[in-house]
């Protein structure tokens, strides 16, 4: 938002009342964020407009405001421009006699009212911190040094039996389960970290419904708690592999069953882990580090650059974080590429492989259950790919409209 610069006339008699719940927070160097809590709006605003914000909530006239501020920035400041923007974000109260209402935001979702700052705060504590990196250090030293074990998963280890329908559904459930963890850990790290924050509701990603955390007013928080929220769905499973690890440890040679669930759990949290570094999304992975970097469009730019690199053209460098945030984009697709090839191919090929020997043993009744899975695997991934297509498609056409 910029604020032009006009003369204007300014009555003395101006009055102007912001909300209560209106905000205005230094950021960065060159960084203001301005906004309302109550209606989760919030907008970037120069260093004047951060000035004006918090002379307005202090009450001053408009006119010594205006004043001030052109004495400090010696130059023509239209004050009165940027409150009719004010008023159109509906960020201010009353204006001289005229008296706004403010918007009602309606939440589509859980809140758990029930749950609040206080329940957990103590998560958040730094003797929690140090007794959770000590946990995860010595059971990882224990497993990954002492015992040997592999920290990369043999994909073989989720077939604990010859029923592709039992395992698909086993990895159906786990993964739900463990996505519904989490989400969960975003909600409680805003609630522990924001008091009444966020809610969890459901989304949908291509036909999937999913579980979202709705992570409200994220610019009401200081930068730190800020990153801790982003980043603390992946420190959830982080410490899930590991107990998950301890478990399979423990169940390897006693019980197969539970071995085998628990290497589901390993497999498709560590594919979730691989996600998060699909740096062409906006994944949590990504807004850490936009806002590490403090920029909010750091992927529209970062994707820019790439193509104009790619494409030779005078290429102009924002700032580092562009250059280094459009070879991550490239290391994204590696890793897509490695996801691919060392997982979803491989499963797929055991488990035609698995079918084909049940068939050759004449076990008709697993053969034709399997059979009838991976038809619906395929039909699943079709429809998936028909759809996909589809969106982007409307997207394509929408970006064109725009630019029409």
């Amino acid at each position: 938002m910029s604020i032009e610069k006009n003369t204007v006339e300014y009555e003395q008699e101006n009055v102007i009342k912001l909300f209560d719940d209106v905000i205005a927070k230094f950021e960065s160097e060159d960084r203001y964020i301005i906004g309302r809590t109550s209606i989760n709006r919030y907008i970037e605003v120069p260093e004047v407009g951060y000035d004006l914000i918090i002379g307005l909530k202090k009450l001053k006239s408009v006119k010594d405001l205006n004043e001030n501020l052109e004495k400090k920035y010696n130059e023509e400041i239209d004050v009165l421009s940027f409150i009719e923007t004010l008023v159109e974000l509906n960020f201010v109260k009353q204006k001289n006699e005229e008296v706004y209402s403010s918007e009602i935001r309606q939440t589509k979702g859980i809140t758990f009212p029930f749950f609040e700052k206080k329940h957990f705060k103590w998560l958040f504590s730094k003797s929690f911190a140090i007794v959770f990196i000590l946990y995860i250090a010595l059971v990882s030293f224990y497993l990954f040094i002492i015992q040997g074990e592999s920290i990369i998963i043999n994909y073989n280890d989720i077939f604990f039996t010859d029923s592709l329908l039992i395992i698909t559904l086993a990895i159906f459930v786990i993964d739900t389960l463990l996505v519904m963890v989490h989400e969960f850990s975003h909600f409680i790290s805003i609630r522990g970290l924001g008091g009444e924050l966020g809610h969890i509701g459901i989304g949908r990603r291509l036909f999937y419904f999913v579980f979202q955390t709705k992570i409200e007013n994220i610019w009401a928080l200081q930068k730190k708690d800020r990153l801790l929220v982003y980043s603390s769905g992946m420190i959830c499973d982080v410490f899930l592999i590991v107990n998950l690890y301890l478990l399979s440890h423990i169940t390897e040679n006693s019980m197969p069953l539970m071995y085998g669930l628990s290497r589901i759990g390993i497999l498709s949290l560590f594919v979730g882990l691989l996600f998060e570094m699909k740096f062409y999304m906006k994944t949590d992975m990504y807004f850490l580090i936009a806002d590490l970097v403090n920029n909010p469009n750091l992927l529209q730019e970062s994707i820019v650059f790439l193509k104009d690199t790619i494409r030779n053209k005078n290429i102009k460098i924002i700032n580092r974080s562009v250059a280094a945030y459009s070879v991550l984009l490239l290391v994204g697709v590696g890793i897509e590429i490695y996801v691919l090839f060392r997982f979803f191919i491989p499963i797929s090929l055991t488990a035609l492989e698995q079918t084909y020997n049940l068939w050759l043993a004449g076990e008709n009744e697993l053969f034709y259950t399997n059979l009838l899975t991976i038809s619906v695997t395929m039909i699943e991934i079709i429809l998936v790919a028909i759809m996909f297509l589809k969106e982007k498609n409307i997207l394509a056409k929408l970006r064109r409209k725009r630019l029409a």
